[in-house]
Formats: C-alpha cells, structure tokens, sequence
C-alpha cells in the first residue's frame, strides 16, 4: 500500500493556549527553513537555466517591488498573473456613529495576497496540498523521506 507524504518539511506543533478547544492537540505545520530574500530568489531564477543574466533579473525585481508597494500604498490591488492578487487592508476599531469616523481608529494596515486559481495555477489551499503531497513510491527510489 503506498502512502502520502508531503513533498516540503513539516514538524508536528502542540497547540499551548488553554482558552482554545484545540489545548494539547497536535497538528501538522510547515517547517521553514530561512526566508528567501530578494538576492535569494534572484540567484535561484538565474539558476534556473534563464536567459537573462542576474543583474537584469534583480533589475527587474528590484523595480517591481519598489512599484508593487507604491501602487499598495496608494490602495491600488496588484494582480501577478500565476500567482496571485494582493491588497491593501486596514485593521481598525469600529464605532458607533459615522460622524465620529478618523484615522485614529486605524489600528493597523496589512497587505493581503489572495492565490490565483483561474489558469490552472492551482494555488488555493486544496489543490495546492494535491501538488504537495505525493506517493510514497515516487520518492522511494531518491531517498526522500517525509510524514
């Protein structure tokens, strides 16, 4: 019988707050090893057998980030086809009478990122595990092993 395992890191989490029906359960979360930064991720596409030389790969992502928070400052949501939708959000405490709405309700500002799904990208949370998860038997032979 093959079984499923999950093609990143995971380690098992004991959930500690006590106000939670969940206290004491373990779930499964993803282990993640350092962030990729900026000069990470431009090293890795360069890597990727790509046309462009790395200068011109962390041109074009360092100008994309720099306008991608611009427009996000401005309230403007950015889509990145294949990827995904952010946007701006505010966190703020409500009141009770619109006359008295200002900016010192404003508790926090957050930029949110929904995934894309309409190409076939299948970057939502059940068709995303699909692409995570494989058999067993396809890592058997590489040596990978998993959950």
């Amino acid at each position: 019988m093959a079984t499923q395992i999950i093609a990143f890191p995971v380690a098992a989490r004991q959930n500690t707050n006590d106000a939670t029906p969940a206290f004491g359960k373990w779930f499964i979360v993803p282990f993640w090893p350092e962030t990729l930064n900026l000069r990470g991720l431009i090293e890795r596409v360069a890597f990727s057998q790509s046309v462009y030389s790395r200068d011109i790969i962390e041109g074009v992502l360092q100008k994309l980030t720099t306008v991608m928070v611009e427009l996000l400052r401005s309230g403007q949501p950015v889509k990145w086809d294949g990827l995904g939708t952010f946007t701006p959000n505010i966190n703020s405490r409500g009141i009770n009478d619109v006359e008295s709405v200002s900016v010192d309700q404003i508790q926090g500002v957050k930029i949110n990122f929904i995934p894309e799904n309409s190409k076939g990208e299948q970057l939502t949370s059940k068709a995303f595990k699909d692409l995570c998860i494989h058999l067993r038997s396809h890592f058997a032979a590489s040596g990978v092993c998993g959950f």
